[in-house]
């Protein structure tokens, strides 16, 4: 198996996902090392941006059951590796190839998981998650809490009106966009921008997590 060959299987396959990487994992894993490596790096940065035609059909090997039995199992497992080494990638400038190698290498040396399909749900684990594929990112702006504070209020106009924006309801996703976008270029620093990300971002995650807890609620039936 080489890159092209996992682009085909992406570009192919139809059948479950898990099944996808148990078929991914039971090839990849006759290659060398540093074939398995580039072929992981591949499957996880083409995956979602490719369209299957479904000419291929896959065997079904894990039936929904045993997913779920894995991802009690493996899934906690699973996110504590590829959050730390995101972490450390961060902090250290990785290089794309150096994250793949060695996120690969926690997996396939960590003794933890050891047969062929915890090996296909470590893989569509990691490829589903949101923070893959990795990208190299340059240090962002820290502030100390004074700095910070003082630029909060500073710009609380601007901040108020973001939230406003952001609370509004709007036919057009471009619309409500293009107001935000307008509000951060018209100010004046790159520091008063990020202040006024920071409080997008604080709105955002705030209604995601008011959600959250309605969901929650629903389903424990409360």
């Amino acid at each position: 198996m080489n890159v092209q060959d996992v682009k085909e299987l992406l570009c192919t396959y139809r059948g479950e996902l898990i099944d996808c990487c148990l078929y991914f994992y039971n090839i990849v894993k006759e290659e060398p090392y540093e074939r398995q490596i580039e072929c992981f790096q591949t499957l996880c940065e083409e995956y979602g941006s490719i369209k299957s035609n479904e000419t291929v059909i896959l065997e079904k090997a894990i039936e929904k059951k045993e997913l779920d039995i894995l991802t009690d199992q493996y899934g906690e497992y699973v996110d504590e590796v590829l959050n730390s080494l995101l972490k450390k990638a961060y902090s250290e400038t990785y290089s794309s190839r150096q994250f793949y190698h060695n996120l690969w290498a926690a997996f396939i040396n960590g003794g933890i998981i050891t047969s062929s399909k915890e090996f296909a749900f470590a893989i569509y684990y990691v490829i589903i998650d949101r923070k893959i594929p990795y990208f190299v990112l340059e240090q962002g702006l820290q502030m100390d809490n004074k700095m910070f504070e003082n630029y909060m209020i500073e710009n609380r106009e601007v901040i108020a009106k973001l939230r406003f924006i952001l609370n509004r309801s709007f036919t057009q996703k471009t619309e409500e966009a293009s107001l935000l976008v307008r509000e951060l270029t018209q100010l004046n620093t790159f520091e008063e921008q990020v202040i006024a990300m920071v409080a997008i971002l604080s709105t955002l995650r705030d209604e995601q997590k008011r959600l959250k807890k309605f969901l929650n609620r629903i389903i424990d039936g409360q």
